[in-house]
Parts: structure tokens; C-alpha cells; sequence
């Protein structure tokens, strides 16, 4: 029967384990990042007018302009397992911070925090997540395996976002953060306990020695602009197609939010409508994901 799933992925049986296991804490880092863009854009668009967002944006562009100067370094002296397990762990915390702002403290400014660390959270666990995947498999086996490794995000995300709705009259909005945050615990007990398996001896191995020759490893200089800033010309190439695409998706973002507050007055409702709008877009990047694969 196992057999039978694998050919049907398309996964050998060596890489089975792995990626198993990546796809089960993709799920929970998903679960987790469902559940926080729920509680941020529906506190944000309830609480704040609209033309607060734009300083959301301009706050996540400098903020991630210094995660990623950060996370370089960190990268350079720590593995990818140590880097997978910190990011998780920061996510917990600076999520737990927030709640107890959200409840004890200027409820504003922390739902302003929010929605700028709901942006980080997703973009850090991303680094992190796909760094790992990307050294535990090569360009060609990449091809087949990423796809299996991704397809726990999208379940997860419609998961998180059609129950966000159903116990938000239970626990609150402001509670459905432990929800997250709990998620994220899961994935990194699971993590920290999958990583011990014998098939992770190998990046465990290669993680070590790569962090070696980190430290006897000097940059060279470049007098051309583009090699010293993105390395190479492929880089550069995709940081000019993300620049555009963002800028894309921000106005898109924007003029979706403005509508949506304009029409909903209950924070309930409100919330209940940006989680079943997030579901059904997971459900269609699941029908083009299937197309494309």
C-alpha cells in the first residue's frame, strides 16, 4: 500500500521519511499563519481606518529589510535544523508578547504590531522552512518533491480558516492566538523529534560541515554592482520580478481591505468573511498547484 502512495507522488522510498515529515510541520507552521492573517486583518479593519495600511506596509518593508540583514548572519553561524528551531521558537514568543498587548495594554498599537508581525512570521518561517528543504534535496529531485513538501500549506490554510470562524464565539479573537501559538509548539516538538530520525544524519552532517567552512571562508570583492549585492544574475533577475509582483499584490491588497471595511460593522461577521475568502483562495492555489505539478 505504501508502495502504491509513493508511485503515486512520485517519491522514492529513501526520500519518503523526509518528506513525510516536512509536510506534517509545513502543516502546523500553515495552521499557525492562518489563524494569525484571521485575527490581524479582522482586528486592523474593524479598529483602524484604511489609510492607516499604508504605514503597515512602509513599517514590514523596513522591518524585513533588518530581519533579512539578521537572518544572513544568523544563517552563517548557525544549521538549518538550529535555524528552523529558532524561528519557530521567536514566532511562539513575540506571538505570546503580542497576546498579552492585545489584552492588558493599548489594544491599538498591538493590533497595529499584528498585522506587521503576521507579515514577518510568514516570511521568516518561509526562509527557514524552504532554506532546509532546498540543501535537503537536489535541482532534479527538487522538482518532485517540492510540490509534496508544499501541499501542507494548503490544507492547513483551509483548515485554519474555515474553524478560525466556527470557535471565535467561544474563545474570542484575541484567544484564537493561542490557537497559533499552540500550532507552532506542535510543529516544533514534531520537528526537533523527526530530526532525530537516523535519515537526518546526513544534513546533520552536512550542516556541520558547512558551518566549518563558514568560518574559513572570506568573501571576495566586486567591482560589479549586481554580483556584489544579489551573488549572481539569476537572483537578481527574480528580486526584479518579486519588486513587481508585490507591487501587484500590495495595490490589490489595499483596495480589497478598503471595500471590505466599508461593508461589514460587525467584527464577527467581519472575521468570518476574510477567513471564507482565504479558503476559497487556498482552494483555488490548490487547483493550480494540481495543474501545474
Amino acid at each position: 500500500m505504501k508502495e502504491r502512495v509513493y508511485r503515486v507522488l512520485n517519491i522514492k522510498i529513501s526520500e519518503s521519511s523526509q518528506v513525510f515529515d516536512l509536510l506534517t510541520v509545513q502543516f502546523f507552521i500553515g495552521l499557525a499563519n492562518a489563524l494569525i492573517n484571521i485575527i490581524a486583518f479582522a482586528l486592523f479593519i474593524y479598529n483602524f481606518p484604511i489609510h492607516y495600511l499604508p504605514d503597515v506596509y512602509l513599517v514590514v518593508a523596513i522591518l524585513l529589510f533588518l530581519a533579512n540583514m539578521i537572518y544572513e548572519r544568523l544563517e552563517h553561524r548557525y544549521s538549518p535544523l538550529q535555524m528552523v528551531r529558532f524561528v519557530i521558537a521567536f514566532a511562539m514568543v513575540l506571538l505570546f508578547l503580542l497576546w498579552i498587548g492585545l489584552s492588558y495594554f493599548d489594544k491599538h498599537t498591538f493590533i497595529f504590531m499584528l498585522l506587521v508581525a503576521s507579515v514577518l512570521i510568514y516570511m521568516v518561517t518561509g526562509y527557514a522552512f524552504w532554506g532546509l528543504v532546498s540543501l535537503l534535496f537536489n535541482v532534479r529531485e527538487s522538482r518532485r518533491v517540492f510540490s509534496i513538501v508544499g501541499s501542507g500549506d494548503i490544507p492547513a490554510k483551509i483548515i485554519g480558516y474555515l474553524v478560525g470562524p466556527l470557535l471565535m464565539p467561544f474563545l474570542g479573537l484575541n484567544n484564537l492566538v493561542w490557537l497559533a501559538i499552540i500550532s507552532l509548539a506542535t510543529g516544533f516538538i514534531l520537528f526537533a523529534r523527526f530530526t532525530r530520525k537516523p535519515s537526518w544524519d546526513t544534513i546533520r552532517k552536512k550542516s556541520h560541515a558547512d558551518h566549518q567552512h563558514e568560518h574559513h571562508h572570506e568573501k571576495k570583492g566586486s567591482n560589479n554592482i549586481v554580483k556584489f549585492l544579489f551573488q549572481n544574475k539569476l537572483i537578481f533577475a527574480i528580486s526584479l520580478l518579486s519588486i513587481l509582483s508585490y507591487n501587484v499584490y500590495v495595490l490589490i491588497d489595499y483596495t480589497f481591505i478598503s471595500q471590505v471595511k466599508l461593508r461589514f460593522e460587525n467584527i464577527s461577521d467581519l472575521a468570518a468573511y476574510i477567513a471564507i475568502f482565504f479558503a476559497f483562495g487556498r482552494i483555488i492555489a490548490l487547483v493550480f498547484k494540481l495543474i501545474f505539478t
